[in-house]
């Protein structure tokens, strides 16, 4: 009796001893970037009215609902479209995960996650300078520092409401752009649609309203191509300048913004404005209004086809090829993004990390516009790079689950999942959301013997 009392003793304090770890988690909580939001999450959360920012998993068919599904002990992963500028502000301490994820009838706060450093953030816009070294100063002690991947490229799409672009018939056409076009709308110097060749109607611009990724890619194309008449032929403009708050980019900034435009929140929240106003022309990515379409047959709102110059060929949104490829030579590590240059243009900048070899970004210069061969544009030419946003340490047990969510992009099991059963994938090709071609960090993620620092730990 006296032998069985030690033992139960030793046990218990052995107990106590023992560092206490919880179990991992079922749920990863992430948000931020709207662009790749039907990739990631499917169209689930389009359902009600006004539609909704948070999904709580991801649907069948989407990047996050084929990590769920790999495997049965992965957790699921909740979501929240609050824009890449909270994306990244929950990652670096300038907001909290524990903020509200309301419906797109009102501004989100956070990701509605338990705790106030979430799983992961999303961005269309990479971490700046100034953005790193205040995630180091907040969360350093206990996070290490942000880690950010490219995960994934969508084509943001030119969208309008106009029932009178039709052929001579009467028939529905799709609306074609030349660059030159693009150019001068943006800059509110073709204002009514009889300047398109339509029917006299005024042009109501819609905006994005928040710090967006979206407006980010879009600015990195206006900046790049506009002044070019290599691209926009035959009237450029200058002035454009790439940003994530798209009124900063206007030609003549914030105070130039044409009037009558019109801002809203997300690329849900633009789709919306467009779906409403007559003679409405704005940007989002092109999932938007592809999934309002399919939901909503009488939709209004429609997506551009953009062309180098008149008569060019037409190159649709839609048609994005499964993988967008990346030069490795456009892959930077260990660089963020500084400030504009003398023509608006992004700069990056070398970064002394605390943990080397965890933030990768693309040169926005690389995807500002397409190639152009023979003359012509070879793929659809207005492209975002989406990422995904961490921390080096401080996962504890999630931290193989994480590991593998960050990995997904380049796991060649999602990469040639299959759509599911009487359903659809959101992300692959002709979905608007491609896969990264010639970039993958999965060994960078969750080090190997070629990348022995693992950028993400527990």
């Amino acid at each position: 009796m006296r032998l069985k009392m030690k033992s139960i003793v030793v046990a218990a304090c052995a107990a106590i001893a023992a560092p206490a770890f919880a179990a991992p988690s079922t749920t990863l909580y992430g948000g931020g970037a709207t662009l790749p939001a039907i990739g990631y999450v499917g169209n689930t959360w389009l359902a009600p009215t006004p539609d909704n920012r948070l999904s709580s998993q991801g649907d069948a068919g989407s990047l996050f609902g084929l990590y769920s599904a790999l495997d049965p002990t992965n957790p699921t992963v909740s979501y929240c479209q609050t824009g890449s500028g909270t994306g990244r502000g929950v990652i670096t301490g300038a907001n909290q995960g524990t903020g509200t994820c309301p419906t797109y009838a009102s501004s989100p706060t956070g990701f509605a996650a338990p705790t106030a450093d979430a799983h992961f953030g999303a961005s269309d816009a990479p971490i700046s300078a100034s953005e790193f070294n205040l995630g180091v100063t907040n969360k350093g002690a206990t996070r290490g520092q942000p880690v950010q991947f490219p995960a994934a490229a969508g084509a943001i799409a030119i969208i309008y409401n106009n029932n009178q672009v039709v052929k001579k018939n009467g028939a529905p056409e799709q609306l074609n752009l030349t660059e030159s076009q693009i150019c001068q709308i943006w800059a509110g110097q073709i204002t009514n649609w009889s300047d398109l060749g339509r029917p006299a109607k005024p042009i109501k611009l819609v905006y994005r309203s928040d710090s967006s990724g979206t407006s980010f890619g879009f600015s990195n194309h206006l900046s790049y191509v506009c002044p070019n008449p290599a691209y926009a032929t035959p009237t450029t403009v200058s002035g454009f300048s790439t940003q994530s708050t798209f009124a900063n980019a206007f030609v003549g900034g914030s105070s130039a913004v044409p009037a009558g435009a019109i801002a809203a929140s997300g690329n849900g929240g633009v789709t919306a404005a467009v779906n409403a106003n007559d003679g409405a022309i704005g940007y989002a990515e092109v999932a938007n209004a592809v999934q309002v379409a399919k939901l909503d047959p009488t939709a209004a709102v429609k997506f551009a086809s953009v062309s180098l110059k008149a008569g060019g060929k037409k190159k649709s949104p839609d048609k994005n090829p499964k993988a967008f490829k990346i030069a490795a030579s456009a892959v930077n590590t260990d660089k963020v993004l500084g400030s504009n240059d003398a023509n608006g243009r992004p700069t990056l900048v070398a970064l002394t990390a605390p943990n080397p070899g965890c933030v990768f970004v693309v040169d926005p210069a690389a995807y500002a516009t397409s190639i152009v061969e023979a003359g012509d544009y070879k793929q659809y030419p207005i492209v975002a790079v989406s990422y995904l946003l961490g921390y080096y340490k401080g996962y504890g047990e999630d931290v193989t689950n994480v590991r593998n969510f960050f990995a997904a992009p380049y796991n060649p099991a999602i990469k040639g999942a299959s759509a599911p059963e009487g359903g659809e994938l959101f992300i692959g090709a002709k979905t608007g959301l491609s896969f990264l071609g010639g970039v993958n960090l999965k060994n960078n993620i969750t080090g190997t013997k070629k990348a022995p620092a693992a950028c993400i730990n527990q």
